[in-house]
């Protein structure tokens, strides 16, 4: 359980997934499905926070870098 959960399972997520993997005659293979979800899950977070880098960065050194940039859409408006 611990290793699922340092591996960015939740505890919700453990569960639905234990009963599954109980029952299944090839337990690696009933993994790769969550594994494969919990990879796409990770590169999107991955592609969000390279792109919150990359307007950190642009904005480092800038007069006021809270400044609303107007050529850059608000996707996320999401406190900090």
């Amino acid at each position: 359980m611990r290793t699922a959960q340092r591996l960015g399972f939740t505890l919700a997520e453990i569960a639905a997934h234990g009963a599954a993997l109980r029952e299944a005659p090839d337990s690696a293979a009933a993994l790769s499905a969550p594994f494969a979800d919990k990879i796409a899950v990770v590169d999107v977070r991955m592609a969000e926070l390279a792109a919150l880098r990359e307007e950190l960065a642009e904005r480092a050194g800038a007069g006021c870098p809270l400044t609303p940039d107007p050529l850059r859409p608000t996707v996320d408006a999401r406190p900090l």
